[in-house]
């Protein structure tokens, strides 16, 4: 009796599958993008939505050209191009796709022509060792105005990359103003080692209700070692994470 029900199921199973001979399940289309080589292997990065045809997706391979989606131009016309794609787009989050060995210049850029069109918030794309994309959402401050009132304000909290990979944190400072312009700074070491950072970040931020970080980088650093630093600020619990594009060094 048993060995009977065994076969029917069985035949049942086969002729199930040979009627589903030639039907599979439709992959994923792949989004149109150019194959970027991103930073890799964080810790802290989010997972990311979906991209459609209605995000504005920025992909820098070089420092002369540049996506918006899956159009190519040149360094000139495509930054003109991102402020065009972030006045249409509903809501102005911005994705870039950037090289990680690039200047951090290059991206800063194309960051600065979505925020001319009212872009405040960004999300930079990493690659997990898995291959899976992932993300650090981060802001940026409006364009400073030609001439408005400084005051300082002692609950800022700033993290600095020299040019020579040592880390600082800065307490204090003056609203809207370069990160480390009358703040206290502490030495925290060099990039290779980001433990010291988040340790002495996540003692400063403690319960604090506002846990805004901002980071300032030199203009010639490598776009990696800036997402490092992101890393590093994201796991110690700050948010938002504000990176400054004003006024490097």
């Amino acid at each position: 009796m048993k060995l009977g029900m065994i076969l029917a199921l069985a035949a049942t199973a086969v002729v199930a599958l040979t009627g589903c001979n030639g039907v599979r399940t439709a992959a994923p289309e792949r989004l149109p993008y150019p194959n970027v080589q991103l930073p890799r292997n964080f810790k802290n990065a989010d997972p990311g939505p979906q991209l459609d045809k209605s995000s504005v997706v920025i992909s820098i391979l070089d420092s002369t050209h540049v996506w918006i989606g899956p159009k190519e131009y040149s360094d000139a016309s495509g930054m003109d191009e991102i402020r065009e794609a972030v006045k249409q787009a509903q809501p102005k989050v911005v994705y870039v796709r950037a090289n990680g060995t690039l200047d951090y210049l290059t991206v800063i850029r194309a960051i600065n022509s979505a925020r001319k069109s009212g872009a405040l918030e960004f999300a930079l794309k990493v690659q997990m060792p898995t291959g899976l994309d992932r993300q650090f959402s981060i802001r940026v401050l409006p364009e400073p105005a030609e001439e408005f009132f400084e005051k300082k304000n002692p609950a800022l909290i700033g993290v600095i990359l020299s040019a020579d990979s040592k880390i600082s944190l800065v307490k204090g400072g003056l609203d809207h103003g370069p990160v480390g312009l009358d703040g206290t700074t502490e030495g925290l070491g060099i990039l290779s080692d980001t433990s010291r950072l988040a340790q002495a970040l996540t003692q400063t931020l403690g319960d604090r209700a506002d846990r805004k970080v901002t980071i300032k980088a030199t203009r010639k650093t490598p776009y990696n070692d800036v997402v490092t630093i992101i890393d590093a600020v994201k796991g110690a619990g700050a948010s938002p994470i504000v990176l400054q594009i004003d006024d490097l060094p």
